[in-house]
């Protein structure tokens, strides 16, 4: 296999595995990332101050970026910890 094929499969597989659905979450899907109740997630984590902003989308819905969620959780237990 060529250079050119080999790194047109690694950007295909690379696609694949970060699929919109992956990247874009909605408040189920952040529920889901953090591990806490849909309901809970909902009214309490993302009206926190320093929660990432959701993202408006053309459907009307918010929606956040994943790295954002799990940067803030990864700050959040940081600041449990010390």
């Amino acid at each position: 296999m060529t250079d050119l094929a080999a790194k047109l499969d690694e950007l295909i597989a690379t696609v694949r595995a970060s699929s919109s659905a992956d990247l874009y979450l909605d408040a189920a899907g952040v529920a889901a990332v953090l591990g806490f109740s849909h309901g809970y997630t909902r009214d309490k984590i993302v009206h926190q101050a320093d929660f990432p902003a959701p993202l408006r989308m053309g459907d009307g819905h918010s929606r956040w970026l994943r790295s954002d969620v799990l940067r803030w959780a990864k700050t959040r237990t940081k600041r449990r910890a010390a």
